[in-house]
């Protein structure tokens, strides 16, 4: 089980299903039966011999049949016997490649005698000897019975030793029945499988064909390329600059409205589920290891959840539902899942994602717009608080089910952002994502404090007390808990107060008996986030942002930034009335040729280049290729790009702007009859692309370009060297140092690399309206001002996001399960279902569409700031050895200070000041004026005091 550790404070919490086989490998080496049928088309090769050595003779004939041109099989026989006597230190006659001798063996035994006494080698305990004596590499496949005759009954088992310049891989068949094994040498490994592996990123495969010759050609084309590359994971760029601004590229529906014009009609998804699961607590109190122990096992004992369905006037009404292990009891129960068509070994869980499909269907029609021709995803969000490391853990077994199919989770094993399972019959999605990650790190009763409905609390229920054993008679009971059921031996003392259990027996006179009690306990967890979930969408909506289009704050304030690039007046607030340029208009020219552009001139190398990159998307969309351009073509098309323009926006081709192909018919492959020459960018806005949606982001370019607005990047050279600049954030720890004898130097001998950007202030009516959003919300006493302050906060970090270290998950049966456990890039596997499992495993190409330029910049300009404050202020007129500068992030800077000890710890830089006219001209440019309203305490740029305090502890740097 795979773990990971978010807060070293919190108690590990292991919710998983463990099965442990152990399989015995059998001594190898007995004479077997029906060996010989094995031998095909001269790939696998078998020498019958008295003895049970079948492992050198494996290793024999590998090694004969790179000397010889013809093997022998008396010589391979005889040469088997000197590896074993070598390998066991066998005394004797026998040398070792006809110079070594074995003038280490050990043992006086007769080699015969020896011989005649071998049981065989033992694969478990004598391998590793096996592989360091003879410096091999070897990779065992196996024999399926019930896949004879198709491709797939020969599959890897697995790999022994590591790869260098000097070993040798030997390739074994290992043929077993249960009693008997033996292992025969396989000389070519494609032809035994059927499946061509790419040798070099042991990823590309294809199945070996005598009739498809395409996909053998293309294979060999991929092997070519491939022989003389890295192997690192290469990183996936656009191939020009793209703009972005994911709230309208990204988002199918506003997409739609911005392409046809009628913005004026958008309105945010309001309709959503809560859910949340009540659990058992079964005490199981094992030492794991020696610093581990598990105290107890959970599982399920109810579902709860709350419908919200969304009115034309915003308003909403809501539904609540709770399923419970009691359900399973009761007469009606398999008239109920027979009603939903659910199999008679349903759980409760499946009767309520059944019933919840028959909701969310509901709620979709209330969502979707009155004009069909308006895309509206038939997808509705399942929320549940930290369900990524909890609830969807419990959640699983249900998903994969004869009435629903479960998509590739969003996350990785251990935190699973996002998982969407779609009804087989009516379509209808659920997206499960998790609540907390849309309002930041804390718990249900925080968010409700601080962004829901102050009316509204989280209950207490005490689950340490039920398990699987107890649970039917426990809860049947009439009377309340007593209060030291509510202990937790978890959190170390009691889950209430005093006050809080007597106000417990007042609210418990309203229920019948616990049963009740829990169900309205487990309800009310999912119905206090709707109240905190809406108030969210407003706040988001009047920007034209959908928030439950995202799985986290980060994103949707990524694309809240974004969008204010292209709309600043939407975030022009009239209090701060700024200058900026004109919003984007889908009616606009904004074109802007470049005159001072370099016209295009194809090369041959990317001429070819593009010729291979058609054939393969020919071949992968399966159209015929025989007639397709060529690198032959490449005088033609040069003069061809030299003298025409893009047959979509009609600009001319300049190395800012080089060209491609683009399809009339899109049915068709890229011929020279059924291609125009395109910009790149113009082809891939285009696409398959309503006429109107590809203007839309043709326009949006064009518009970036002239506005200088950031936009991704498509240079791998510039993405590298921005990547070299990201050390996880700001966040630096100044100790102090004799720097007396230290010559600092500062003089640039070298430089690696320069890269320009140009300067843009995109980003200013989107910090200037947040922070003054922020300001008006706390001078309302509005909890909107964490939102404001959340918004801001989290907007940055995703500019440097990409997927490197992302891993990629795959649906797969047990079959397959099997074999990519065994791949080297396999990260971890989950049990979804008896033959479902959800692997994850490292990604051989990663992506970056994001503007990572803006994430460096964020950073240099912080650190820039914090050197001007420390050296054109504070080392200017504070005294240097009164004061520390400790530490440094982001956003937030600490400073040690040895005041004037009669004062309290509010005095700030009083008692260190050395020039008095020079800290009183300059130190409300940084630090808020008490004399000011809070607008000065908030300015941008400057620094809030947060707290003050006799005690600063300054840890390790990130």
């Amino acid at each position: 089980m795979e773990r990971s550790y978010d807060d070293t404070k919190n108690l590990i919490v292991g919710i998983f299903n463990v099965m442990f086989v152990t399989y015995k490998l059998l001594d190898t080496g007995s004479r077997m039966p029906y060996l010989d049928k094995h031998v095909k088309y001269h790939s696998v090769h078998y020498i019958d011999s008295d003895y049970k050595i079948c492992f050198f003779i494996a290793l024999s004939y590998k090694i004969r049949s790179e000397i010889d041109t013809k093997v022998n099989n008396n010589s391979v026989i005889t040469f088997a016997k000197q590896l074993f006597a070598y390998d066991y230190r066998v005394k004797g006659k026998y040398q070792l490649f006809e110079y070594l001798y074995n003038d280490k063996a050990k043992k006086n035994q007769s080699l015969n005698k020896y011989l005649q006494d071998y049981q065989g080698f033992n694969i478990s305990t004598e391998m590793t000897k096996f592989i360091d004596t003879f410096n091999l590499v070897v990779n065992i496949y196996t024999y399926h019975e019930e896949l004879e005759g198709k491709t797939g009954q020969y599959r890897l088992f697995n790999s022994y030793g590591q790869l260098n310049n000097e070993s040798m891989t030997l390739d074994l068949l290992l043929i077993s029945d249960g009693t008997e094994q033996h292992v025969l040498y396989v000389s070519n490994v494609e032809k035994l499988t059927g499946v061509l592996i790419c040798p070099y990123c042991h990823d590309y495969v294809t199945i070996l064909s005598n009739t498809n010759k395409r996909a053998n050609e293309y294979f060999n084309i991929h092997v070519e390329k491939y022989k003389s590359s890295a192997h690192e994971p290469s990183i996936l760029l656009h191939d020009v600059p793209m703009p972005i601004c994911p709230a309208v590229l990204n988002h199918p529906t506003v997409q739609y409205l911005m392409a046809y014009g009628i913005m004026d009609q958008f309105k945010a998804q309001r309709g959503f589920i809560t859910y949340d699961f009540a659990t058992l607590s079964d005490q199981v109190m094992k030492n794991i290891t020696d610093q581990t122990t598990l105290l107890s096992q959970l599982s399920k004992l109810s579902i709860a959840s709350t419908e919200v369905f969304p009115n034309q006037d915003k308003s909403y009404e809501v539904v609540k539902r709770c399923y419970s292990l009691f359900d399973e009891l009761s007469e009606n129960y398999q008239e109920l899942i027979e009603n939903y068509g659910l199999p008679s070994n349903s759980s409760f869980v499946h009767l309520w994602l059944a019933q919840t499909f028959e909701s969310a269907e509901q709620i979709y029609q209330c969502m979707k717009y009155d004009n069909e021709n308006i895309p509206f995803d038939r997808c509705v969000k399942i929320l549940g608080w930290n369900s990524s490391r909890f609830d969807i853990a419990l959640l699983c077994d249900a998903l994969d089910c004869e009435l629903w199919t479960m998509g590739v989770p969003i996350g990785d094993l251990n935190n699973t952002k996002s998982i969407t399972v779609t009804h087989k019959k009516s379509h209808m999605k659920l997206q499960f994502i998790d609540a907390e990650n849309l309002f930041g790190p804390m718990t249900l009763k925080a968010c409700v404090k601080d962004y829901g409905d102050k009316s509204e609390h989280k209950d207490v229920f005490p689950y340490e007390i039920i398990n699987s054993k107890n649970w039917n008679e426990v809860l049947v009971k009439t009377k309340p808990f007593e209060y030291e059921d509510f202990k937790s031996q978890l959190k170390g003392g009691y889950s209430m107060t005093k006050d809080e259990y007597d106000q417990y027996l007042i609210d418990f006179n309203r229920f019948t008996n616990r049963l009740e009690y829990l169900k309205y306990y487990n309800i009310n967890d999912t119905e206090i986030m709707v109240k905190p979930l809406i108030n969210l969408i407003d706040t988001f909506e009047q920007f034209n942002i959908d928030v439950l289009h995202y799985i986290s704050i980060a994103s949707c304030a990524y694309a809240t930034k974004h969008y204010s690039k292209y709309f600043p007046s939407k975030f022009n607030l009239e209090s701060d009335k700024q200058t900026y340029y004109s919003d984007f208009d889908i009616n606009a020219d904004y074109s802007n040729p470049n005159s001072k552009a370099k016209p295009f001139v194809l090369t041959v190398e990317y001429w070819k280049n593009k010729c291979y990159l058609y054939k393969q998307q020919d071949y992968k969309a399966g159209r015929e290729t025989e007639k397709n351009v060529t690198a032959d073509d490449n005088d033609y098309y040069k003069k061809l790009f030299e003298t025409s323009v893009c047959s979509i926006c009609s600009a001319k081709f300049t190395y800012y702007n080089p060209p491609s192909l683009d399809r009339q018919d899109n049915e068709l492959p890229h011929t020279k009859e059924n291609c125009l020459p395109a910009c790149v960018s113009c082809n891939t806005a285009h696409a398959n692309r309503d006429p109107k949606i590809a203007s839309l982001h043709i326009k949006m370019r064009q518009y970036a370009i002239k506005h200088n607005l950031s936009m991704t990047i498509s240079d791998e050279r510039i993405y590298k060297l921005l990547q070299e600049c990201i050390t996880g954030g700001l966040a630096a720890v100044f100790h102090r140092e004799n720097i007396a004898v230290i010559d600092l130097g500062f003089v640039i001998t070298d430089y690696k690399s320069v890269a320009v950007f140009e300067k843009n202030t995109a980003y200013e009516s989107f910090v200037r309206t947040m922070m003054n959003l922020r300001i008006q919300a706390i001078l309302a006493g509005s909890t909107k001002e964490k939102f404001y302050k959340l918004i801001i906060n989290a907007s940055y970090g995703y500019d440097t996001l990409n997927t490197e270290k992302f891993g990629k998950i795959k649906m797969l049966d047990k079959a397959d399960t099997f074999n990519a456990q065994h791949h080297p890039s396999h990260i971890g596997t989950r049990r979804i279902s008896a033959n479902t499992f959800a692997v994850q495993i490292k990604p051989k190409i990663a992506t970056c569409f994001t503007s990572i330029q803006s994430g460096v910049f964020t950073l240099d300009n912080a650190k820039y700031c914090y050197l001007n404050y420390i050296y054109n202020f504070m080392y200017k007129c504070l005294d240097r050895k009164r004061f520390h500068f400790v530490l440094a992030d982001t956003d937030s800077i600490y400073i040690a200070i040895a005041g004037d000890p009669a004062k309290d710890c509010h005095q700030q830089f009083e008692s260190i000041v050395t020039d008095k006219q020079f800290y009183d001209q300059h130190v409300y440019q940084y630090l808020p004026d008490p004399n000011k309203d809070i607008y000065d305490y908030k300015k941008i740029l400057g620094f809030g005091i947060e707290n003050e305090g006799y005690e600063l502890t300054s840890l390790g740097p990130k």
